[in-house]
Parts: C-alpha cells; sequence; structure tokens
C-alpha cells in the first residue's frame, strides 16, 4: 500500500470515528432528554425568515403603508432547525411547534451560543393540527384548544418583547397560516381594518415558502377574506374563537409595529 492510500484509509476512519463520537455525544446529551434532532438539517433548506423583515420586503414590491414591522419578533422555519444552532434561525427566544404527533412526545430544540438547549413549547398536545389554511380549519371546535393556545403563547411573548419562532413540517403551510393570522390581526390592530395591499403583502411572504406548488398560491389572501367577510374583522373572529384580549394584542402591536418607514431592530 502506497503512501496516498494510507493517509487515505487514515483520513477515512478518522472521519468515520468523528461521525459516531457525534451521533454518540447528541445522543448522550439530547436525545435521551427527550429532544428530537432533524439530522437532514446539516445539509437541508431550513426555509427560514423572519415574518415581519418579509412582509416589509413584500409591501415594497406593492405599495408602502404607514407603517413597518420590526425585525426579530416573528420568526418562521421548517422541522430541520431542531438540533441545530439557534443562530441558524434567528436566536429565537421561544419555540413553539404545531407538530405535535399522538404518541411521540420528544420536542424540537435548538442550540444557544453557550451550549443551552432551547425546547419547543409542547402544552398544546391534543388534537393534531394537521391543516389550518382555510376557514373550515379555523372554526373546527377541536381545533380550537391547540391553536388558541398556540396564539395566545405567541402573543404573550412579543409582548414580552421576546423573539417567537414558529415551525411545523415543511414550514410553510400550518406555518404560513399561523404567520398570516398574526400579521393581520397586528396590522388590523393598528389600523382599524385590512385593506388590499396588507393581503397581497402577507400573501406575498407566503408564496417565498420553499416548495410551495403553485395550485396553492393565494391560500393566505383566501383565508383572510374568508374570516374578515364571515365576521367582519380579524380580530371579532379571533376573539370569539379563542377569547384573546385586546391587552394582549396591543402588547403585541407596539411591539411588533412601528408607525414609521424606518425599520427598527429588537
Amino acid at each position: 500500500m502506497n503512501r496516498k492510500s494510507k493517509i487515505g484509509k487514515y483520513l477515512a476512519a478518522g472521519f468515520l470515528a468523528a461521525s459516531l463520537f457525534g451521533i454518540w455525544f447528541y445522543k448522550a446529551t439530547y436525545l435521551d432528554d427527550g429532544l428530537h434532532v432533524e439530522w437532514e438539517g446539516a445539509l437541508a433548506q431550513l426555509n427560514f425568515r423572519d415574518v415581519g423583515a418579509s412582509i416589509n420586503h413584500c409591501y415594497e414590491q406593492e405599495s408602502e403603508p404607514g407603517f413597518r414591522f420590526n425585525n426579530g419578533v416573528l420568526l418562521r422555519a421548517n422541522k430541520f432547525f431542531s438540533g441545530w444552532p439557534c443562530r441558524w434561525v434567528g436566536d429565537p427566544d421561544e419555540i413553539f411547534s404545531l407538530n405535535h404527533r399522538a404518541g411521540k412526545s420528544w420536542a424540537y430544540f435548538c442550540v444557544k451560543e453557550n451550549s443551552k438547549v432551547l425546547a419547543s413549547h409542547s402544552s398544546y398536545s391534543k388534537p393534531e393540527i394537521v391543516h389550518l389554511e382555510t376557514l373550515e380549519d379555523w372554526e373546527d371546535a377541536t381545533k380550537n384548544g391547540p391553536i388558541c393556545n398556540v396564539m395566545a403563547q405567541v402573543l404573550t411573548t412579543m409582548s414580552a418583547s421576546r423573539s417567537a419562532l414558529v415551525h411545523c413540517d415543511a414550514g410553510r403551510d400550518r406555518t404560513g397560516a399561523l404567520a398570516a393570522m398574526l400579521s393581520a390581526l397586528v396590522i388590523e390592530a393598528h389600523q382599524g381594518s385590512i385593506h388590499a395591499g396588507d393581503l397581497a403583502a402577507i400573501e406575498c411572504d407566503y408564496r417565498r415558502s420553499q416548495t410551495l406548488a403553485r395550485e396553492k398560491w393565494g391560500m393566505m389572501a383566501t383565508l383572510l377574506t374568508d374570516v374578515k367577510f364571515k365576521t367582519g374583522s380579524i380580530q371579532r373572529f379571533l376573539a370569539s374563537r379563542c377569547n384573546l384580549s385586546q391587552s394582549i394584542v396591543d402588547g403585541a402591536k407596539e411591539k411588533w409595529i412601528v408607525s414609521s418607514r424606518v425599520l427598527v431592530s429588537r
């Protein structure tokens, strides 16, 4: 065996040993504590973005409103962030998962710079939230508890000047619907109503999702239009379905929206 072959063999053996150690280390450190590592996250796209920054960008493509969203308040991603550095997904303060599965008790998580684990909230265990993209989904009484719990916790987090990361499997449809509702809610609280330009900007954020099929274009605009037609306003609908207080909505609005064309970072 020549010298180059020996070096290649040693390098391959070293790489294998390091990989096995890494797997053992993650299992011993995280998996045994009920945390879930998405190994594909090392290579997969995370479909991550800051919702406020994304909608600001979308407004710039359409028509400028009289306000801007602050950065670092609401974040979104798919599940592949789990087990990897928090900085990959905006370094959130809290994680909210829409991915509960019956019989699975583990949590999604990311790792802070100080090696502290930030795990997802999982207090909304039943039923599974499979779809949220239509008015019928939001009117389904069996989903009221879980989705209203998520809404209230995210709004409370935002009100406390803490950033919230929301995710599902693809970070697209369920996450998109929740982000659309939250965005529309604070826009309406700020300016009194939702206009066509607001719907277009929120829909634009949805269309920036990776893996989004063209036939799904328009789903977020349709959802918000249907909700508004049903009850007259997003706030009234969510107040009736989730009993959200005006104070929690106003608190989130104050932290997420600024009445200026100057973008403010958290």
